[in-house]
């Protein structure tokens, strides 16, 4: 019996707990008789009791863990003390406060989602007052009675409420690093719940009748689908687009971040259902027990994950990619891969030395295609050491300017950093004339931005909080001007560049300055776990006519943030907010958009099996038709005969519908019919007939009704399509 160890270790505690029950339960058989307000407090107990009298050592340790989770409970109640209706009000209040004063979104998702704050205020307060969870309101369970919510119950609520607003940077969480998992590392694909590794070096993972395999689809938790559980969660996820968000509720099904999602019981034990589709050889479907262990820090967690773990794993976020993987496992000629990083490195002092970057070039098909490999835009430590990296890229691209045909820029999975790296970024690739585009934006103007910061003595260290934004000088004083006359908004302003005109309405200016650019074809690899500055850099690029985009949308998160609260008042809870809307020069949103790919390419659960090695051959062979000088339509059609070759069971292999609550969410809630709103109406039209769902046609026809409206004037960056082209297809 593999947890034996564990059922005795829930029998001694259950044992403990029940013999103090015994001896109090007897005391109190008066008090019951005579009181009647006190029964339910001492029958709990006394039911509890008799369950370990006549129950199997199964439903001893269920038992057990209710008993956990109360005592859970009561702790956090105790420790965090928003225990009243009316302290939850007050704490509502004080958030939804907070986001009236700073919020720079709001104007955009009413116009696309119908967002406002009236009817959210609406809501929420009638959920406290009812004492109602948010997965009780949507149906997903059963009203429980209650007369106030517990701490962590208000909490979860407020988590939820934050996801009402469809922002990646907007959240509001619990004070807490506490990180739960099952020992299995897991990513999201087409809908479907997938192991990309395991954890034997930090936990023992569990027990299963077959061992497991990277590529094996999870499919049930304890008796219960995963996508019902995914449904659950997509209520608190706080991601922006509907791939992102899909992506981000599954796998926080095995691998829990509490700062988002409900509190795990550490030890409680775990039943999984996994199934393993064969190439050569029938589909199999085995369980196996597992425990949820808690990592007190999970900071640490990733640390320690990393530091023990052998190889990469799809998900991992760091200097390695799958891209460079799936190149190690292409079995290129002996000398074909040179490694620049290595080589320059070896040739500066070690100060001016990065590793964290990559740099190499590849010889493949008769051109040489450069590669940097850029993990994300906020390296560790100082803004110091981003201004270094940005001066060894500037380094970098002067070589590959001379000896490559094209350039690829491997930013999968980069979660963002410095505005001024992104905007400084840019710049090594303004080869035009007049330079290149960047975006407006449009601040949530308040008095905080007017605040200065102080060294502590209260001596100033900067003007304001506006000097955080690196925001262009003439840009700055523009929206002091706007703060002083008492203006809320400040209109779309320049941003991310220099503001040579300052004028509602125009974009910040990148230009190469001082540095030699970039001339040559640029291909960049992004994903839907790259986000923020791995939106906005593809985003500038693209709009700007300047690069292609190869993978899956990005995350969506489209603006600044800048307002930070540690602990909001009586909440007991920190919480962010984006400060304003920004928009790039073509007249798309970044928000809840992303970086469109031109090229698209998904990970595919065969890319995990074979180590994505078709994958990067697929980027490579973009980039050499980039090289070759041939046209986009072209290009696609090439990708896409690759892909069927590479996947022939798809064809006959039934297709992925996204869930009906997804789609009604992200597509029916949308209250105008603007021009915003007809855009990513337009996009999540092509991912309903890429799916080929017919399950909804009410909702299409609508879609399809919205964008007849508009006519053909309207093309959707990075697929090269009017609204006319789908309406006819």
């Amino acid at each position: 019996m593999p947890f034996y160890g564990m059922q005795l270790t829930y029998f001694q505690a259950y044992l403990k707990y029940a013999l103090r029950q015994v001896k109090y339960t007897a005391m109190v058989c008066n008090k019951m008789a005579t009181n009647k307000c006190k029964f339910r407090k001492f029958l709990t107990p006394l039911l509890l009791t008799c369950a370990f009298i006549f129950s199997s050592p199964l439903s001893l340790k269920s038992a057990c863990a209710a008993s956990n989770l109360n005592q859970l409970n009561k702790q956090q109640t105790d420790e965090y003390g928003v225990t009243t209706k009316k302290a939850q009000l007050t704490a509502f209040a004080n958030i939804l406060g907070e986001l009236k004063n700073h919020y720079g979104m709001i104007k955009y998702k009413y116009e696309t989602f119908g967002t406002t704050y009236k009817n959210l205020e609406s809501k929420y307060t009638r959920l406290i007052r009812t004492a109602t969870s948010l997965e009780e309101d949507s149906g997903l369970r059963p009203k429980v009675a209650r007369r106030v919510l517990s701490s962590d119950e208000f909490q979860q609520l407020m988590i939820g409420f934050s996801d009402e607003f469809r922002d990646g940077h907007t959240n509001i969480l619990r004070n807490t690093s506490h990180y739960y998992t099952l020992g299995i590392k897991a990513a999201a694909l087409q809908g479907h719940l997938y192991i990309t590794g395991l954890m034997p070096n930090i936990i023992t993972p569990g027990t299963t009748s077959t061992k497991l395999q990277v590529g094996d689809e999870i499919i049930e938790i304890n008796d219960t689908q995963i996508m019902l559980l995914a449904k659950e969660n997509l209520l608190y996820t706080q991601r922006a687009t509907a791939e992102s968000r899909l992506e981000r509720a599954l796998e926080s099904t095995i691998n829990v971040d509490n700062r988002f999602y409900r509190t795990k019981i550490a030890g409680e034990e775990v039943k999984i259902k996994f199934r393993r589709t064969q190439v050569d050889g029938p589909t199999i479907e085995f369980t196996g027990i597992f425990n949820w262990i808690d990592f007190p820090d999970i900071k640490e967690q990733i640390k320690i994950a990393k530091e023990l773990s052998k190889s990469y794993s799809f998900g991992d976020r760091g200097t390695e990619s799958y891209f460079s993987v799936g190149l190690d496992n292409l079995s290129l000629a002996e000398g074909s891969i040179i490694d620049l990083g290595k080589l320059f490195n070896s040739e500066v002092s070690d100060k001016e030395q990065i590793t964290r970057l990559k740099a190499y070039m590849i010889r493949y098909e008769n051109k040489n295609i450069g590669v940097i490999r850029i993990p994300d835009y906020s390296p560790p430590g100082s803004i110091k050491e981003m201004f270094a990296e940005v001066l060894w890229l500037e380094k970098m691209i002067l070589r590959l300017e001379s000896t490559t045909d094209v350039l690829i820029i491997d930013q999968a999975h980069n979660g963002g950093g410095y505005v001024d790296y992104v905007s400084r970024l840019s710049q090594l690739f303004a080869n035009h004339a007049d330079g290149m585009k960047g975006v407006t934006l449009d601040v949530r103007l308040s008095d905080y931005l007017m605040l200065e910061n102080t060294d502590g003595s209260g001596n100033s260290k900067t003007e304001s909080n506006l000097a955080k934004l690196y925001i262009d000088k003439k840009v700055l004083e523009k929206l002091k001007e706007k703060v002083t006359n008492g203006d809320r908004w400040s209109g779309p302003l320049p941003y991310m560049g220099s503001g040579a005109i300052v004028s509602e309405g125009s974009f910040g200016l990148i230009t190469s300055q001082n540095v030699k650019p970039y001339t040559k074809p640029v291909l960049i690899l992004n994903d839907s776990r790259s986000g923020s500055g791995g939106d906005f850099f593809p985003s500038i690029m693209q709009a700007n006519k300047r690069a292609k985009v190869f993978g899956t949308k990005s995350m969506g998160l489209g603006g600044p943030v800048y307002r930070s609260v540690p602990s909001i008042t009586q909440a007991e809870m920190n919480m962010r907010c984006t400060m304003g809307f920004c928009l790039r020069s073509d007249g798309l949103p970044v928000e809840n958009v992303g970086a469109i790919p031109d090229f698209e390419r998904e990970v595919r659960p065969e890319d995990l099996k074979n180590n994505f090695k078709n994958l990067s051959a697929d980027a490579l062979k973009v980039a050499v038709d980039m090289a070759n000088g041939k046209n986009a339509i072209d290009i696609k059609n090439h990708l896409k005969s690759r892909i069927d070759s590479e996947f022939p069971l798809l064809k006959n292999s039934p297709k992925y519908v996204m869930p009906k609550e997804l789609i009604l969410k992200d597509l029916i809630l949308f209250a105008s019919r603007t021009r915003y709103s007809a855009l990513i109406r337009l996009n999540e039209l092509l991912l309903l007939k890429k799916f080929q769902n017919i399950q909804d046609l009410t909702l299409i026809n609508q879609v399809m009704q919205d964008l007849e409206q508009l006519g053909d004037d309207i093309i959707l960056t990075g697929f090269d399509i009017t609204c006319a082209d789908i309406l006819t297809q």
